[in-house]
């Protein structure tokens, strides 16, 4: 654990409510449905398909506020961070400018980023990266899936550090973010807090400046990250009745390792609201790739080598539940135009079935066209249920990553 802490919607603008009535309850509870159903609800409310669906395609496209986005986003995390990622501008640029082409091609058109990303002088490296891939980027290519680039969505995140006082910090901070962007106009497209601040410190202010910069249109979509379901819902609901706006989504850590947005009853909130969740480490800092074994003493270097030694030895239901599903589908030929199936696209994919949109660190050509074909296909509600199971399997307390120390109730 302690090394676990080293590491730690369709919505008018009229504010009316999303959608009429509060959410469906979930049906009684069924084995084969499976412990950790939740996400489904989500499904007739933001018009995504139904997680049952067999194949699907990267060019469809889900509700985010005012916004169509494709079903999975790109996060840039690793875009600057030398400490867990190893990143240099020398030796990684040109990959991560690859990985860039190969997504907007692909379809993906939405990138996440954040204002404190980079580490140290590199910091809003990740932004500055974001702006001149979007300048260079051949828009010819790619069969007209992204055309310009006013098409892509930037979605970046402000730290709300205790010196920003205010309404007006975090709407000069979001200028500046724009600025690092450089795009020719206002930058950033979805506009979020990154955390909520502790003990409520210049919060509402925060809000008052979110909702000031939607009702300006510098940005088009407002979003918030590490709100749990009891300070999600006050968020909403202050957006709505004090400012006339609406809250687009919310960013929480979700994925096989991080099931809490199920189990808190913030999936079921956030649908009643019309907020849409993001999942931000889908992959579990890439635990859940299948790249990793303890057996073969296959390990990351860095901090994530502790943590994965402590993770590994409880995820053996869930990887080997990934792996059942791997090969019966590559067998089957059910992935994406008959590529082999991975555990990656597995992990992803579980994310969408509980009706959020991931977003996938990349870094490289291979990791962008794995990640991709995961959105040709989506799992069975058995498929899902199996995953379920098998989370819910490991002995309590074990097999979880710890929270972000960020995260609200």
């Amino acid at each position: 654990m302690r090394a676990q802490a080293v590491l730690a919607l369709a919505c008018s603008c009229s504010c009316t409510r999303a959608f009429v009535g509060p959410p469906p309850p979930p049906p009684p509870f069924d084995s084969s449905v499976g412990p950790l159903y939740g996400g489904r609800i989500f499904d007739g409310f933001f018009n995504g398909a139904s997680s049952t669906a067999t194949s699907g395609s990267s060019s469809g496209r889900v509700q985010l506020g005012d916004l169509k986005v494709s079903p999975m986003g790109v996060g840039t995390w690793a875009w600057g961070n030398q400490f867990l990622w190893g990143y240099s501008p020398q030796k990684s640029d040109a990959a991560l400018q690859e990985t860039f082409d190969h997504v907007l091609n692909a379809g993906i058109n939405w990138f996440d980023s954040a204002d404190s990303y980079g580490t140290g002088r590199l910091e809003g490296r990740s932004e500055v990266l974001l702006g001149q891939f979007l300048k260079e980027h051949d828009y010819k290519r790619g069969g007209g899936k992204v055309r310009s680039s006013d098409d892509v969505y930037v979605a970046t995140k402000i730290a709300p550090y205790p010196f920003r006082l205010g309404k007006e910090s975090i709407k000069n901070a979001m200028k500046e973010s724009s600025r690092r962007l450089d795009r020719g106009r206002a930058g950033v497209d979805i506009g979020q807090l990154h955390w909520a601040p502790p003990f409520g410190w210049q919060e509402k202010a925060y809000w008052a400046g979110l909702a000031e910069m939607k009702k300006e249109g510098s940005i088009k979509a407002i979003g918030l990250s590490n709100y749990g379901p009891k300070k999600l819902r006050q968020a909403a609901e202050t957006f709505r009745k004090e400012h006339g706006v609406c809250l687009a989504s919310n960013q929480v850590q979700f994925s096989l390792v991080s099931t809490l947005p199920v189990q808190s009853g913030l999936v079921e909130i956030a649908a009643s609201e019309g907020v849409r969740l993001i999942a931000y480490s889908p992959l579990g800092l890439g635990v859940l790739t299948g790249r990793y074994s303890m057996e073969k003493q296959r390990l990351p270097e860095g901090p994530r080598r502790i943590l994965f030694k402590e993770l590994l030895p409880a995820l053996a239901p869930v990887l080997a539940t990934m792996d059942e599903i791997a090969s019966e589908r590559t067998r089957k030929n059910q992935g994406a135009r008959g590529q082999r199936v991975t555990h990656s696209q597995i992990a992803l994919n579980w994310c969408r079935s509980k009706g959020a949109v991931p977003i996938v660190g990349l870094k490289k050509i291979d990791q962008a066209k794995e990640a991709t074909a995961a959105l040709e296909w989506k799992l069975s509600s058995a498929e899902t249920a199996a995953l379920d199971a098998a989370v819910a399997s490991m002995p309590r307390g074990t097999g979880q990553t710890v929270q972000n120390i960020f995260q609200t109730d």
